[in-house]
Parts: C-alpha cells; structure tokens; sequence
C-alpha cells in the first residue's frame, strides 16, 4: 500500500485489555487489517485475546520464552502493569500463545532467531503452503536454551494456564 496515500496512523493511549477495541476502532481500523504488532511488555496476551475490533491476517507478538515452552504459563494480569509479588516476570510463554492464537484461528510459521518475538498466520491463509511450528522449535538457539527457568524458580509466581 502507498503511504502516500494512507499514511500509518498513530494513537497515543494507554492500552489494556478493557481499552484495546476502542483505541484500534478510534484509530480508524475495522474488520481485516494486513499486520498487527503487539509488545507491551506484560499485557501482550491479554489485549490479544480481548481485541476483536479487527481480524488481522498476520501478527507478531512478544513472548517470555523464559517461562517454558512446554507449559502454557501466562502472568495473571489486574489492572497493574505488573502483578504483586511477581515483579520480574512479565508476558505469557510460547506455548500459551501459541493456545490463544489457536484458539483465534492462527498458527505459529516463523519466530525471531532467540524465539521472543512469534508470527502468527490466520489459518484461511496459511493453509496448506506454510506449516505450522510447534513453540518447541522455537528453543534451538543457546541463549534461549539457557533463558529458560527451571520450574523452582517460578514456583510462587501467579501462573494462568490457558
């Protein structure tokens, strides 16, 4: 598309779980949109599974590898940025994101090289010429091997498991 023509709109708000449809819909957006980006460092998960003002037909989202691959872990979230008593954790892990994306109709083809930041295709776009990842793949590079905490250090923490 020509950015001359539709120049990238930018809205300066706060966005959470409760807000994210009527930022996105004051913004001017509706329906399908070609690429959707979200890293907000904490609230990634929960905005996506809220949003519904749009059907985007690719997003990338921030995930926490070092919550585990193998679980679906996701930070309880309350209208804090951060949970108390959960300071240094933030996000949901591949796994549950790879859940949640499911669940919207998408599939997980492509991850940056230390698997934080996933790209999800909806499924009526993906089928049958990109082949869905397993959030496993994604751990292949050391530092994100290493990045992985063992499960007594996240004992304590305010898990969801979706």
């Amino acid at each position: 598309m020509d950015t001359s023509l539709y120049p990238p709109v930018f809205a300066n708000a706060k966005v959470t779980p409760a807000t994210v449809n009527d930022v996105v819909a004051s913004a001017g957006f509706t329906a399908d949109i070609d690429f959707l980006s979200i890293d907000i460092d904490g609230n990634d998960y929960w905005v996506w599974e809220a949003l519904t003002a749009v059907d985007p037909r690719v997003v990338l989202i921030e995930t926490h590898p070092e919550l585990g691959h193998r679980s679906p872990r996701s930070i309880c979230r309350g209208p804090d940025t951060r949970p108390r008593g959960a300071s240094s954790f933030l996000g949901a892990s591949p796994a549950a994101m790879t859940v949640l994306a499911a669940r919207r109709g998408y599939r997980l083809v492509a991850a940056n090289r230390f698997g934080v930041n996933l790209f999800y295709v909806r499924e009526d776009l993906a089928a049958p010429t990109m082949p869905a990842i397993r959030p496993d793949d994604l751990f292949r590079h050391p530092r994100e091997k290493a990045r992985v905490l063992p499960g007594s250090a996240l004992a304590g923490v305010p898990f969801i498991e979706p």
